[in-house]
């Protein structure tokens, strides 16, 4: 379905499981890959190897002990791109009993939850006011690019920065602008203020290959633009981050973000 997104949840078994349980950021990327190559190896590698923001997010894989040794693992998987939500379906279909590494790990997909997709064009329907709470629940930053050999990152929720971040997935997924002309990354986030921070922190967490520092907590940002279409919009970018996350390795399991007040998003189904 154009101009939507999906979620998909799996469950899966792990034996043998060595490592500490809690949340994980970066196993739950190498799955997706190890799920969409069991129907196509050269879409996998693919999206591996793509130098874009690639078309989903994911939470962090979540680990569960439940033995010595047994644990259960969790992943959710947000998608917005057409090809490739019909390429993962395709691969779920047979997902069931399929046997991948998780962690270093042998698991097993033991449950797939598909949940209806949702249409961005509804989001941007939905009566709205001005501002919006949304809470970073997974550590967020910003890349900055590299500088004298090493990558640089943002730590600090700035409207600019926060509202790019939304409106290039948005833009990218197909979402509908509230005006016939595009809407600008930076000439939008200039007219949202941020009104509120409450229990920022800053968390280092262990990626992939590296330690990654981000911030989680409760940011309240407010449209002051003189458009009467900005507030509206700003809140349906945010109830849209539900999915896409915010910030940069959104599909490592960091930027997972909410709309605080409760499920924003059932409506727009």
């Amino acid at each position: 379905m154009s101009g939507s997104v999906s979620r998909i949840r799996l469950r899966l078994g792990v034996d043998g499981w060595r490592r500490p349980a809690g949340a994980l950021y970066g196993p739950g990327h190498g799955l997706l890959l190890q799920v969409l190559r069991s129907v196509s190896a050269e879409a996998s590698a693919a999206l591996h190897d793509a130098d874009r923001r690639k078309p989903f997010a994911l939470s962090p894989l979540t680990v569960d002990m439940r033995s010595e040794s047994v644990a259960e693992a969790t992943l959710v998987i947000n998608v917005w791109d057409v090809a490739l939500s019909q390429l993962l379906g395709a691969a779920l279909e047979a997902a069931l009993d399929l046997r991948v590494n998780v962690g270093g790990a042998s698991a097993v997909v033991v449950d797939v939850t598909v949940e209806p997709p949702v249409r961005l064009s509804a989001l941007v329907a939905m009566s709205a006011p001005p501002s919006v709470r949304v809470s970073f629940e997974s550590p967020t930053f910003f890349s900055h690019g590299r500088r004298f050999g090493r990558q640089r990152y943002g730590l600090l929720p700035i409207p600019e920065q926060v509202t790019r971040s939304w409106l290039r997935a948005w833009q990218s997924a197909g979402g509908p602008g509230p005006t016939p002309e595009p809407v600008d990354f930076l000439t939008f986030g200039e007219r949202v203020a941020l009104r509120g921070v409450h229990d920022l922190s800053t968390k280092v967490v262990r990626g992939e290959k590296t330690a990654l520092t981000g911030f989680t907590g409760q940011v309240s940002f407010a449209w002051v633009g003189e458009e009467a279409w900005g507030g509206r919009f700003l809140v349906a970018l945010a109830r849209f981050a539900e999915y896409c996350g915010t910030g940069a390795k959104t599909g490592h399991g960091f930027g997972r973000t909410s709309v605080c007040g409760g499920r924003a998003l059932e409506a727009g189904r």
